[in-house]
């Protein structure tokens, strides 16, 4: 028969044996909870993450877009119905910077020769411009050049002619236009005009960007003019 001392001594043991379970129990309820909140909490930074991933890709969809649309910027409309005695002028502008001049907004005029007619002012916002308009067919110079804030300018007078056919896209060169201060520093920019014929390169992009017009009305080369006397060409 079991003395009362072993009897206790056993059901101390019995506790302690049960103690160490709970303890083992509740150490690993803690773990589990632990690593449920751990989880918790990796997904909702990885959700986190995908809507920040998804607001840039949505505000950078308009940025790409409004980039792309910037690439290309014709003038008038693709169209296969001219009006009677109308036709394309096509031309590029291509404006360069020497002598550390920034490039400041440019417009350039365009007036007919003969007859009652408005000038036709042309914004040049890039370093390449494009430029493919409708006009009444005759004769044409390039004439002002505005140079934006500074106020100034430069006058063709009337010597860099060119024509524009009826029913025709008519290239009229490519104008390459420098800016330069060093003959005036802190002033005016000086400006120098050359004319290119670019018209195997130009050709093919109007056809691209106008299919409707190219197909219906013939190209034509009627080249710049250029009547200035040497001294106004430098």
């Amino acid at each position: 028969m079991a003395s009362p001392i072993a009897g206790l001594r056993n059901f101390v043991i019995s506790h302690k044996i049960c103690l160490r379970k709970q303890a083992r129990i509740v150490a690993l309820d803690g773990a589990r909870q632990a690593s449920r909140r751990m989880r918790e909490i990796y997904v909702r930074k990885r959700l986190t993450q995908g809507k920040n991933m998804s607001l840039r890709r949505l505000w950078l969809l308009p940025l790409v877009m409004l980039l792309a649309s910037c690439t290309t910027d014709p003038i008038m409309k693709d169209t296969a119905a001219l009006p009677p005695g109308t036709g394309i002028m096509v031309a590029n502008v291509l404006v360069t910077s020497v002598g550390g001049v920034p490039y400041p907004p440019l417009s350039i005029k365009v007036d007919k020769l003969h007859g009652l007619s408005t000038s036709t002012t042309l914004n040049l916002p890039r370093q390449n411009n494009l430029i493919v308009i409708e006009l009444p067919a005759g004769e044409y110079s390039w004439t002002t050049l505005e140079l934006g804030s500074h106020g100034g300018g430069a006058t063709m007078s009337y010597q860099m002619p060119f024509t524009i056919e009826p029913g025709k896209i008519n290239y009229v060169g490519d104008l390459l236009l420098t800016l330069n201060s060093f003959h005036k520093p802190g002033g005016t920019p000086t400006c120098r005009f050359r004319i290119a014929d670019q018209s195997n390169y130009w050709f093919p992009v109007v056809a691209k960007y106008y299919p409707e017009l190219s197909h219906a009305y013939p190209t034509v080369v009627h080249l710049t003019e250029d009547q200035r006397p040497m001294n106004q060409m430098r």
